[in-house]
């Protein structure tokens, strides 16, 4: 009895073993079948955990057996969550195992196609300028072509100006400023800079005077003082009397006289109710005495004009005018006057170096000319008694 159930648990036993072998060798078939270039990965470490021991099944075992053992059905899946599906890694070239994580597939490299750039830099002395990539198409990809220089023509920087010398400032206008303009500039050759070509002031509006006015007090444009234009003769009047500086841009500035400075500026008036072609007599006390030497300036048209009708004394300069001609600007004889003048006070002169002498006697000039003729005056005189001595005794002799 004993042999007889020992007989019966080995039989069952075998029998139980050539099922399981049945069964590895019938999926594995399968899968041969329907994916015949993997045949490396064809043996229980497809579906097992332990290739050499089959026992528990890794993840696609398990979701083989959970999808009515069916390959197909989970080609989709991404059984052991490397990335890949269980499809790309069974007919990757080599194939990998799709339940075992740490077997998948060699990532793909792809190269980039298209790309973002930063903008370019500014153009260098090489006359390239560059930029970087910013992003690249399409995802996950190295390497491309991208174009990152380009030629440009590059333009040395100038250096700015940092030193200007000016013009004079001009009168002050009705918006309480001044202007001038820059006469030179350095280093050589700059350019640009920050030069102050403007600057606040008070305007004095002209002075308007009555009808009939026959003395006018202005503020001088200089800032000075203040003058006084006086009309000396019977039956005119004043107008438009104003103040302005030299540099005023109304004024030509042709024939300007050098060496000479208008220190109270110019004064600038009409006299009115003159006769037709007649004469005016005009005093004009500025503010300070005037220096000797100074003269007096009118201003036509045509620029500067040196006036000699008219007599300097002390701080007063008083004017014989000629309606249409001599000190009347609009050259018209028409009963009115129009008279800018001003008063110019010659500026300091460089002393001139006196004549050299080679002796101070008497005031003379001695030079070497001068010399060798004195020389020879001397010699005559010392010869002339000799000659004449000489004379006186050849003669006598002759007559003896």
């Amino acid at each position: 009895m004993k042999k007889l159930i020992v007989l019966l648990i080995g039989s069952i036993m075998l029998m139980a073993g050539y099922g399981n072998a049945f069964g590895f060798g019938n999926y594995l078939s399968d899968f041969s079948i329907r994916y015949p270039a993997a045949g490396s990965i064809s043996n229980c470490g497809l579906c097992h955990t332990n290739p050499s021991s089959p026992g528990g099944r890794n993840a696609y075992g398990t979701a083989f057996g959970n999808n009515g053992h069916n390959f197909q059905s989970i080609e989709g899946m991404d059984s052991d969550g490397d990335g890949f599906t269980n499809l790309a890694e069974i007919t990757n070239n080599p194939p990998t195992f799709p339940g075992n994580a740490a077997s998948k597939p060699a990532p793909v490299q792809t190269t980039c196609t298209s790309f973002t750039y930063s903008a370019f830099s500014a153009c260098q002395s090489n006359n390239t300028q560059t930029r970087t990539v910013v992003s690249s198409l399409p995802a996950g990809c190295t390497g491309g072509s991208p174009v990152l220089t380009q030629a440009c023509t590059f333009t040395p920087p100038v250096n700015a100006c940092t030193s200007f010398t000016y013009s004079d400032w001009s009168a002050c206008q009705s918006n309480n400023t001044q202007t001038r303009t820059v006469v030179g500039s350095s280093p050589a050759g700059c350019s640009g800079g920050s030069p102050a070509l403007t600057q606040a002031c008070s305007f004095t509006p002209p002075v308007n005077p009555p009808a009939g006015s026959t003395s006018v007090s202005v503020n001088m444009a200089t800032g000075t003082g203040s003058a006084t234009i006086e009309t000396m003769t019977g039956g005119t009047n004043l107008t438009n009397v104003t103040a302005m500086t030299d540099t005023h841009g109304s004024i030509n500035q042709h024939d300007k006289p050098h060496g000479f400075s208008f220190h109270d500026g110019l004064v600038s008036f009409k006299v009115n109710g003159v006769a037709v072609g007649g004469t005016a007599q005009v005093k004009i006390t500025f503010p300070s005495a005037i220096p000797a030497g100074s003269k007096v300036f009118k201003v036509m048209s045509d620029g500067f004009h040196e006036y000699d009708h008219a007599a300097i004394s002390g701080n007063t300069v008083t004017l014989t005018l000629i309606d249409g001609g001599s000190g009347d600007r609009d050259g018209v004889a028409n009963g009115v006057i129009d008279d800018p003048v001003g008063v110019a006070a010659a500026t300091a002169q460089d002393p001139q170096p006196a004549a050299a002498s080679e002796s101070g006697g008497g005031g003379c000039s001695i030079g070497p000319k001068a010399n060798r003729a004195t020389a020879f005056a001397d010699s005559a005189l010392i010869l002339l008694p000799l000659l004449v001595i000489t004379a006186v005794r050849t003669v006598r002799r002759r007559k003896k």
